[in-house]
């Protein structure tokens, strides 16, 4: 028995929309036909479109072959097949394989994140506050951070030994805060200070230090910090705050957006900064004159003074002259 094969183009433009393809598919006994050349072509290199069988007794036969539109899972399955396929094919030319691989693994990598997602939404409250998800995302988040951590050890590596703190140095660095240094950083904190999201100044953080429990409890968070990279979730939340300027308020132009963070990851941060200064005075450029101790921004200017006047002189020009070539 012959059935006779109709399939439509899957190509999504409006052109082609109503094109159809026909062609004679031999039946579960008998030898298959042999498809035209441009047919064959077509069926090799793009993925097949829906396929109906049409029974001499006009019943309709749907076919094995999955349509263009199938779910992802089906899609998955055809794709790593088809990398599968390329690993077998090219294992022995690493050019070509490096140039089609990546091609293929992003397909795979979004379909894996697509059906991540649609789980994720079908299972519902439970799946959701156990934060479960498929092998494919987890095995790419993992691949993230490795490509972060390896970023960050090649940069760390590539660090001249002249700008680095000595090995005997470190010591100190790493050295739990005390609660007595906690509590010198808070009150030692600008007062008035703009709080961050939980509302708490500087001064409301000073009272709470002097009690017992709170402050082992502060000594036990900044020292997590500090040796184990562990920070609380509220170090990690800014609020935004507009600053009014000059001018039309109804303009946005005429306000300055400021970050607010909590003040006892500024009181932590501060303490990082009393610990490190002694050494960045060697390390940091002298040149650099800005949010460091001791050192006055007010210096380059004056250096441009000098060194303006020392043009004029070899020069016989007017300090009117070169100001206003230099303000032009």
């Amino acid at each position: 028995m012959t059935y006779s094969a109709i399939t439509s183009s899957n190509v999504p433009t409006q052109n082609m929309m109503g094109h159809f393809y026909q062609h004679s598919v031999a039946g579960p006994h008998g030898r298959p036909s042999i498809m035209s050349t441009a047919h064959q072509r077509y069926f090799n290199n793009y993925t097949r479109p829906p396929l109906i069988l049409c029974a001499p007794n006009g019943l309709i036969m749907p076919s094995s072959i999955p349509p263009f539109n199938s779910p992802p899972l089906n899609r998955l399955k055809r794709f790593q097949r088809k990398r599968n396929q390329l690993f077998k094919r090219y294992q022995n030319q690493p050019t070509i394989l490096r140039e089609r691989l990546p091609v293929i693994e992003k397909l795979i990598s979004d379909l894996q994140q697509e059906i991540s997602i649609q789980q994720t939404i079908r299972a519902g409250k439970m799946w959701r506050e156990q934060g479960e998800t498929s092998a494919g995302y987890l095995k790419r988040t993992v691949a993230t951070r490795q490509i972060q951590r390896t970023i960050i050890s090649e940069l760390c590596n590539t660090i001249p030994a002249s700008a680095q703190i000595p090995v005997n140095s470190q010591p100190t660095l790493e050295t739990p805060f005390t609660i007595d240094e906690i509590m010198t950083g808070a009150q030692r904190s600008p007062n008035h200070s703009s709080p961050g999201t939980d509302g708490l100044p500087y001064e409301i953080l000073a009272v709470l230090l002097c009690h017992q429990q709170t402050a082992q409890l502060a000594h036990a968070v900044f020292k997590e910090a500090l040796t184990l990279g562990v920070f609380p979730d509220s170090w990690l939340t800014t609020c935004m705050c507009l600053l009014p300027k000059k001018g039309d308020l109804t303009n946005l132009r005429n306000f300055r957006p400021i970050s607010l963070i909590n003040c006892d990851a500024k009181i932590f941060t501060r303490l990082l900064n009393q610990r490190l200064m002694p050494h960045m005075q060697q390390l940091i450029s002298p040149q650099q004159l800005g949010f460091m101790p001791n050192r006055f921004i007010g210096e380059h200017g004056f250096t441009l003074l000098l060194h303006t006047s020392m043009h004029l002189r070899q020069h016989s020009l007017s300090p009117q002259a070169t100001f206003y070539n230099v303000a032009a």
